[in-house]
């Protein structure tokens, strides 16, 4: 006698668990997709000043003020974004000097800069300056990963729907 003939039957239980593993990839799915969109709204803004400040280019200046500010954490209004820390941020006034034309501006930076300060114009338009351009490889590299987890979460719904039921 074989040891797969004295394996015992299948159970009406084991039979449901079957049954139900389909379903929870679904939900899985279903979950990394939302993560997935999750992490991609956080990209989104950083993406967008990237791309706003492209073209512009670096010039040397001088900080000439700080201001900080603290903003409470609220839950006040639902189209606000939502705060449940205060928020710290340093608003800085600078000059810079572009063709021999000089030029003041403010921006609101995370941190005070130490040291020299390079600001950054867009060229046609030299007045129009910011303080902090974030880094393009940080940027492309955080959004690879909410684009990754939404191709996994339709994958899965996509992979889920073509099987056949077990019953």
């Amino acid at each position: 006698m074989s040891r797969a003939s004295r394996r015992p039957p299948r159970f009406a239980a084991e039979a449901a668990t079957t049954a139900e593993r389909p379903r929870r990839r679904e939900w899985i799915a279903l979950g990394v997709g939302v993560l997935g969109v999750c992490a991609l709204l956080y990209v989104l803004p950083q993406a967008a000043e990237l791309a706003n400040t492209r073209g512009y280019r670096a010039v040397p200046a001088t900080l000439t003020g700080v201001e900080r500010q603290i903003s409470p954490a609220h839950l006040a209004a639902p189209w606000k974004k939502l705060r449940l820390f205060p928020e710290r941020k340093q608003s800085i006034v600078y000059r810079y000097t572009v063709a021999g034309q000089s030029y003041e501006a403010a921006d609101t930076v995370p941190a005070v800069p130490k040291g020299p300060l390079t600001v950054y114009y867009y060229p046609q338009e030299p007045a129009r300056s910011v303080a902090h351009r974030p880094a393009a490889l940080p940027v492309i590299a955080a959004a690879v990963v909410p684009l990754a987890l939404l191709a996994y979460g339709f994958r899965g719904l996509r992979g889920a729907r073509g099987r056949p039921a077990v019953r």
